[in-house]
């Protein structure tokens, strides 16, 4: 079974400018978060993992967090450069990168889910908001994945993907 495609993301616009922008937001994020979490002082509290009876908090070193942004930045600057010089292959590890953070943002859910089902008193709220954000970003992460894939697969090796840049002049013309 292959991963479904689309022709257009959001029904209008091109894949590859959908790709190069998703690219270029998620560089915007991933630099964004990098400063935050280098120019938090509380650190603690943003990390903060829900326990059953008691709050645990979990440290996790902001270098480490840095670090995982720089990966996925560079990740992320191949993929545009893939796009930009269709080179199919360079597309892939941003494929997987979008499968793995919709895998975790699935995870993410099962806590507040867990909440809502066993009917935790004062949680319902907060786990039902938790829950709901998550799945969307969940979906948001699989939506990103069919238009990677998409373009992907209308990538050609050498060539420019059809793009509705042209849709109006009458022709698909390389750019």
């Amino acid at each position: 079974m292959s991963c479904p495609t689309v022709q257009k993301c959001c029904g209008c616009i091109g894949l590859e400018t959908a790709g190069i922008t998703m690219g270029v937001l998620d560089i915007i994020i991933r630099v964004s978060h990098a400063y935050i979490i280098l120019n938090t002082e509380q650190r603690d509290i943003y990390f903060q993992v829900r326990g059953t009876r008691e709050k645990t908090i979990v440290t996790v070193p902001p270098e480490l967090l840095t670090l995982i942004d720089c990966l996925c930045f560079i990740i992320t600057i191949v993929y545009l450069l893939g796009i930009f010089n269709s080179k199919r292959k360079w597309m892939i590890p941003s494929m997987v990168l979008s499968f793995a953070s919709a895998i975790v943002s699935l995870c993410y859910c099962i806590a507040p889910l867990i909440d809502l089902i066993t009917g935790v008193k004062g949680k319902q709220t907060d786990s039902l908001f938790y829950f709901i954000f998550f799945f969307c970003i969940a979906v948001f992460f699989v939506y990103f994945l069919v238009i990677q894939y998409s373009l992907y697969k209308c990538t050609k090796e050498g060539k420019k993907s059809p793009d509705t840049r042209y849709a109006s002049k009458g022709t698909i013309s390389d750019v």
